[in-house]
């Protein structure tokens, strides 16, 4: 083997090998700002925020899941996003329509924000 064609085999080895790093480019910068705002803050990495924070991720989560599962096996569907906006806003309709929370029970109702 030539040495001048052992070399670009190498690189671009090494090029392919970097590809993942490619993709993670903005976590050092996640990593950083959650440091920096908790160094900042006191609020941010306690376990009621991280709660709060993966609750309301949920609804998110799930449709993202299910949208994943729907583009692999080939039936591109693109309308998660208008069904969950058109859900909550049926949603807010029946809570003020009604006054209450279809499902909840009373006791759940009854705590105070």
């Amino acid at each position: 083997m030539e040495p001048s064609t052992a070399r670009p085999a190498r690189l671009s080895h090494r090029i392919r090998h970097l590809g993942w790093l490619a993709d993670l480019a903005m976590l050092p910068a996640l990593i950083l700002l959650i440091v920096v705002l908790s160094a900042m803050t006191d609020g941010l990495l306690t376990s009621s925020n991280l709660i709060n924070v993966l609750s309301q991720s949920a609804v998110v989560a799930i449709a993202a899941i299910g949208a994943t599962f729907v583009i692999l096996t080939g039936g591109i569907d693109l309308s998660t996003g208008s069904v969950i906006g058109a859900g909550g806003v049926a949603g807010a309709w029946v809570i003020t329509s009604t006054g209450s929370v279809p499902g909840a029970s009373p006791r759940d109702c009854s705590r105070a924000p």
